[in-house]
């Protein structure tokens, strides 16, 4: 396949440039890819890149016990595990030397999302591992009882400490003897929210991409989420990015109430055909009795906002069997065709090129 100029590499919580990504290759060897893109004069030429040990690889198990210290937790018959901290947001980071019998430093580029938190009670509460007994940042008077429960956190801005005792579903990948966790969610803790403060949590952002073609069947896009406050909206935008100045605008695309009946869960559910404008990201913002409800908390998360990229990529599939498959569609993806502007060193990613599909303008307007 030919990797075009330009293309990012999708992970968990980061877009990563594929020379950097192929720099590190030896951290991904017998990973999954995902990749979409188009045969071109007999040349398959790439769109996109996911990257995953296992595509949707859930895995769930019982904490057995939690380390303060070294910033892990055993699972009940499973392995230790640790998230992916290089900040140390949500416990004391990771070892400056290897703990894991590899040999290799934890992968920078496989991490939890510190600013969108991936580490979260089921509602979407942010959780940690205390660095210690004391530490005001996770507090262990967060659980105000052992065990598995319904309870309205104590500190709505400080971060909950997981226990023995949480069943949680965590993704992440293996490293010698550990599992390395990018996401974690407890299953059997649900932390709610009173008054104007709410979280967010997103399952899934799955696109249903449209195509010109006659022969294809176009799948509805979804988004599912979750929140601590059942009195909360949550009010989805598209991230629009300017291509020039990499300066992003929130693009509102529907306002969703929470389900109705017996909602213990406080899920909220939108589905429609969106037929242009993709973006690679979407933003998620909390509204409590149709206000606005965002918060700076204790640990630096913006409590009631929510950055969820694209998880699920579905391009039209062939409806009618026996004829010619059509091309995938990548023109209504404008980080595709314009770009998504300067990275931090200043350098512009522009629009791929070449462009992996005949017939599209893909030109950088800056």
């Amino acid at each position: 396949m030919t990797v075009p100029k330009n293309v990012l590499v999708q992970f968990p919580s980061a877009w990563v440039p594929f020379k950097e990504f192929a720099a590190n290759k030896e951290d991904f060897i017998g990973f999954e890819a995902f990749v979409q893109g188009n045969t071109i004069n007999g040349v398959p030429r790439v769109a996109q890149i996911q990257i995953w040990e296992f595509f949707t690889g859930l895995a769930f198990g019982f904490v057995e016990s939690v380390d303060f210290a070294d910033g892990s937790m055993k699972i009940e018959n499973g392995p230790n595990l640790r998230i992916n901290d290089p900040n140390g947001v949500f416990s004391v980071g990771n070892p400056a030397v290897p703990v894991d019998g590899s040999g290799r430093p934890i992968s920078p580029l496989m991490t939890a999302d510190d600013q969108s938190p991936s580490i979260t009670a089921y509602s979407g509460f942010p959780m940690c591992i205390p660095r210690n007994d004391t530490d005001p940042l996770c507090a262990l008077s967060q659980r105000p009882f052992a065990g598995p429960g319904i309870f309205t956190a104590p500190d709505p801005l400080v971060a909950a400490p997981f226990q023995a005792g949480d069943y949680i579903q965590y993704l992440g990948y293996r490293r010698g003897n550990e599992v390395i966790a990018y996401s974690i969610v407890a299953q059997n803790v649900q932390i709610n929210t009173l008054g104007d403060v709410a979280y967010v949590r997103m399952e899934l952002a799955l696109l249903g991409i449209s195509n010109p073609s006659t022969n294809v069947e176009i799948a509805e896009s979804r988004f599912i989420g979750y929140t601590s406050n059942n009195r909360a909206t949550a009010v989805l935008y598209a991230r629009d990015i300017n291509p020039c100045t990499g300066v992003v605008t929130n693009r509102i695309l529907a306002a969703v109430p929470l389900r109705g009946g017996a909602n213990e869960q406080n899920k909220f559910i939108y589905q429609a055909d969106l037929l242009s404008r993709y973006t690679r990201e979407y933003y998620v913002e909390l509204e409590v009795d149709g206000i606005v409800t965002t918060f700076n908390t204790k640990n630096g998360f913006r409590a009631g906002t929510y950055i969820t990229p694209v998880t699920e990529w579905v391009q039209g599939e062939q409806n009618i069997p026996g004829t010619q498959p059509p091309a995938m569609d990548f023109s209504n993806m404008a980080f595709l065709t314009r770009g998504v502007g300067p990275d931090a060193d200043g350098n512009i990613w522009g629009p791929l090129d070449p462009f992996p599909q005949t017939g599209v303008l893909a030109v950088s307007p800056c």
